[in-house]
């Protein structure tokens, strides 16, 4: 369906030049607002970071040693959760332990996706600001026993994560859970910006709640790490990102039949989607009163 509805976007541009500006580097982030940015992001990433967040959940289980009754509801707020690929992950490492847990799980993003799984039970999925958000449900932030960054501490604004902290650092917001886990997973290029903020946030929260950090992992596996398996998986045939496949769907190029000389970025489409993956980066903290 998404490849469907990315043609169709397709078809409605003069041009897939829009397509070709969908990048990260030097700081630039894709508007998701705009639907062909959450397609491509989609196609593109959706499999490789469900992959990572299996591993990423899957170590979280064993160093906490979950198991069925650990926590009667395991409650998960997730910032920045985009279309809730880390819940589906979660999911699926609990039901491949045969761990029925309940899980609460809120979703907040400055964006609505219009791919999210319809088939499981999500408590909430919520369009705000997550420092907002906190300030009027305290009491729900509070009982968090997993908080987790998707992919997502590195795109928030200077402003908005100083606010968070700001929130973090108040009296007002006192976590209530003995235990608390807190997940990040960063982008390769921007790893150690990711992972400065990912402390200040680890930091903020163990010091204004008397915590102490218990146990600790770090994953950063590049993808020459021979230890690190490698995922690999495959999308149907009729998902083709071959250059003459896009360019099918380009109006200039069907009327024209020749270059206009504005998509020659175009070849950096054929790496979509990623359908390999051996780097791993993330982080799991576990702090405890």
């Amino acid at each position: 369906r998404i490849y469907e509805d990315l043609l169709v976007d397709l078809d409605k541009q003069p041009t897939i030049k829009l397509v070709r500006e969908f990048r990260y580097d030097n700081n630039q982030i894709p508007d998701y607002d705009v639907f062909i940015n959450q397609r491509i992001y989609l196609l593109k990433y959706y499999m490789a970071y469900f992959l990572e967040y299996i591993a990423m959940y899957t170590v979280w289980s064993q160093i906490v040693s979950y198991k069925q009754n650990t926590y009667p509801t395991l409650k998960v707020i997730s910032i920045g959760c985009g279309s809730t690929c880390d819940y589906l992950s979660l999911y699926y490492v609990l039901k491949n332990q045969s761990i029925n847990t309940c899980v609460d799980y809120w979703g907040i993003d400055l964006v609505e996706w219009n791919y999210i799984s319809s088939d499981l039970n999500y408590k909430q999925i919520i369009k705000a600001d997550i420092s907002q958000w906190i300030q009027e449900n305290k009491r729900e932030f509070s009982g968090a026993d997993i908080i987790v960054f998707p992919k997502s501490i590195g795109e928030m604004s200077q402003k908005s994560f100083e606010e968070l902290l700001q929130q973090i650092n108040s009296q007002e917001c006192m976590m209530s859970s003995k235990r608390i886990s807190i997940l990040g997973s960063f982008a390769k290029m921007y790893h150690e910006r990711d992972i400065k903020r990912y402390n200040q946030f680890v930091n903020a929260i163990r010091d204004n709640n008397n915590f102490r950090i218990c146990k600790r992992r770090e994953s950063n596996l590049s993808i020459e790490d021979p230890s690190h398996e490698t995922f690999t998986w495959f999308y149907p045939q009729e998902v083709d990102f071959s250059r003459l496949a896009l360019e099918n769907h380009c109006q200039l190029f069907r009327a024209n039949d020749t270059h206009c000389g504005k998509c020659r970025s175009l070849e950096k489409l054929t790496h979509h989607p990623i359908t390999k993956t051996k780097y791993f980066d993330y982080a799991i903290t576990v702090l405890e009163k």
